[in-house]
Parts: structure tokens; C-alpha cells; sequence
């Protein structure tokens, strides 16, 4: 899922979206690409890009010869910056990077005026308020929010709760970048039978367990079961059945707008990473997003706040150890904050009933 350095350049269009533009790839090589897009009338376009750096590196974007943005690469990010005015019919765009490697990190990269709201976006199913916040008990309040990769500790403040949704990224540790490139491909060939892999890892209860892992999204999960219940070929074949169905759910749940989806990150998070999550969620519905980050030195404790329309951020005292998170997790900050969050996202959908 990245550019080799002989690509041609029509292979290369293939990881572009542009609506409403004609694109022309003018450079493609190791250290970087460039393209020029041409619009029927003016625009002022938003750009999207999902980096997949496997070793430390810096992307810089110019558009028409200004520089727009320098990147610290050490791990897939997606970024949504905005191109500044003026607006225009014609945008020469360059990506470079330093150092050079054999690879050009692309994944995708979508160009579009920021104003445009897809046609196939699913809109038609705004939903009502939401539920009376009095009506809800800790159960369904936390059920109210869809874990989003990155750990399981939400996943695991839900079962404390005595709730156990079904959702795709719940016991997952998936980088944001890729959970965006899922969503905006509707998870397209999840269930592909050469995507998936089927492993066993010891246990210190002397069993072996499978795990799973699908490569073209990057997911990956504990399954809970033992090799002795279950043939390879038989959880090979559950997994992409279940795949399938929790993203479907996935990609209703954004249409829907009735649930938050909620990242949790111990790097706080950069403005076009932010921007780029806010994006996707407008492009696919009415949802509401959290993000939540660790207290540090920086950035003390925060109840969840309004970063964008649609992108709630909030900050907790302090996460569960990775290496024991059932043993360390704290629910009741968990809680405490998904009550704010709810309450703010409530609030704003009904003054707002179309928003997002």
C-alpha cells in the first residue's frame, strides 16, 4: 500500500480522489510526486493524505510553489490541511520527501473543494435527538460510544459496565490513518480470503489462542478462542464473516449518527490529523467523534470541549497500563467524561438537528 519508486503514472492516479477535477500526475518518483488539478469554475480545495511511513521521515506539501505544511513522520497519519486563498481553477501540488527511500509512503490522497459534501454520502437517515440523557443507565450510556481503535480500554470500561457492543475496532490497536482509509472505502473487500491471516499465541494458562489479523486495513485482534475448539480453516472463515458484518455496522453507525465514535491516544494528536478525523465523519454522515488523550506536563485534565463541529476532545487523568489494562483501567473517569460528552453532543444535536 505504498508507491514504489517505478509506479507508473497511471497507477498512481488510482490512489487519487479528486470529485469534480481533472488530475494529471506530472512526477512520481522515491523522494516524492506531484500533480496538477484543473476545475470546471474557482474553488478552494481541502486536501486529505494518509502516510504510511514505516521509518522516520518529513513530508512537505507546496501548492503552487508556497509551502503548505512539513510533516514528522514515524507511524501512518492521515492529514486534512486547507490550500489558502485565493480560490482557483488550477492547483499544482507537490509532496516531497526526505529522506529518500525506495518507497514513497502514499496510501491515498483525496482532493476536493471544502465546501463538498459527497452525493453518495449517506445523509437521508439523520437521526432525532438523542435519547434523554435521564432515561439512560451506565450501560447504555457507554454503549452510546463506538471504540475506534488504538487499545481495548474502552472496549474494557464497557464490559465492567455489563455491556458488550459489537463493534469492529473494540478490542483492536489500529492507528487513525488506517481507520480513516477503512471508512472512506466502506471497508471495500474486507472479507477477501488472501487479506486475512490466522495465527496461534501461547498463553500463560499453557493454551494456544488464535489471533487474527487483516492486512489491508491493518486490523488486528485477540479472538478469545483456543486452537483445540476451532479448525485454522474454520476461524479463517469466521473472522471474515465477522469482519464483514462489524464493519457494515460500522458504516451504520456513521449514517445512523447515533453513536460517538471515540479514538483514544496517548500522541496527542496534530490540528490536520484532528481535521482530517472531523472530515471523514462529515463525508459519511451525522456523527459525532471524541477524541481523548492522556494528561502530561503539557496538558493538564480536561472535561471534552468542541475542536470542530462535529469533534469533541477531552483529556483523563491518567490511561490504563498497556501491559495489564484490566488490572490498572479506572471506570469512572471513563464514565464521568462519555456523560459530559454525551450531554454536549445531545445538546448540540438538537439545536441542530442537520449538523454534521
Amino acid at each position: 500500500m505504498t508507491i514504489p519508486f517505478d509506479l507508473s503514472h497511471d497507477a498512481l492516479r488510482n490512489l487519487v480522489t479528486a470529485p469534480g477535477a481533472d488530475i494529471a500526475i506530472t512526477h512520481a518518483q522515491n523522494d516524492g510526486m506531484s500533480l496538477r488539478a484543473v476545475w470546471p469554475h474557482p474553488v478552494s480545495p481541502r486536501l486529505t493524505v494518509f502516510l504510511n511511513a514505516s521509518a522516520p521521515c518529513v513530508v512537505s506539501v507546496h501548492g503552487d510553489e508556497n509551502a503548505l505544511a512539513e510533516w514528522h513522520l514515524q507511524d501512518p497519519r492521515a492529514y486534512t490541511i486547507d490550500i489558502p486563498e485565493p480560490a482557483r481553477q488550477t492547483l499544482d501540488l507537490r509532496l516531497e520527501m526526505t529522506p529518500a527511500a525506495d518507497r514513497f509512503p502514499l496510501v491515498s490522497l483525496r482532493l476536493a473543494p471544502a465546501d463538498l459534501v459527497d452525493t453518495d454520502a449517506k445523509q437521508q437517515a439523520l437521526p432525532e435527538a438523542f435519547a434523554d440523557f435521564a432515561m439512560l443507565d451506565d450501560a447504555k450510556l457507554i454503549r452510546s460510544f463506538e471504540s475506534n481503535g488504538n487499545n481495548c480500554e474502552l472496549g474494557i470500561v464497557q464490559r465492567q459496565l455489563g455491556t458488550e457492543p459489537l463493534d469492529l475496532y473494540r478490542f483492536s490497536a489500529v492507528p487513525l490513518g488506517w481507520i480513516l482509509y477503512g471508512i472512506d472505502r466502506a471497508f471495500e473487500n474486507i472479507d477477501a480470503s488472501d487479506a486475512h491471516e490466522v495465527t496461534l499465541e501461547h498463553r500463560p494458562d499453557g493454551q494456544h489462542y488464535y489471533y487474527v489479523w487483516q492486512r489491508d486495513y491493518r486490523i488486528q485482534h485477540e479472538t478469545g478462542i483456543r486452537q483445540d475448539l476451532k479448525s485454522p480453516t474454520a476461524m479463517k472463515r469466521e473472522s471474515m464473516r465477522r469482519m464483514h458484518y462489524l464493519a457494515w455496522r460500522l458504516m451504520g453507525s456513521l449514517s445512523e449518527g447515533a453513536r460517538i465514535l471515540t479514538y483514544r491516544s496517548e500522541r496527542w494528536l496534530e490540528p490536520a490529523e484532528l481535521l482530517a478525523f472531523s472530515d471523514c465523519l462529515h463525508r459519511h454522515g451525522p456523527a459525532f467523534g471524541l477524541v481523548v488523550h492522556e494528561a502530561d506536563a503539557d496538558h493538564p485534565p480536561a472535561g471534552p470541549t468542541w475542536i470542530a463541529p462535529n469533534l469533541l476532545r477531552a483529556t483523563l487523568p491518567r490511561f490504563a497500563h498497556p501491559a495489564c489494562v484490566v488490572e490498572t483501567i479506572e471506570v469512572e473517569p471513563w464514565l464521568a467524561l462519555c456523560r459530559e460528552a454525551y450531554q454536549l453532543a445531545a445538546t448540540r444535536r438538537a439545536e441542530s438537528p442537520h449538523q454534521a
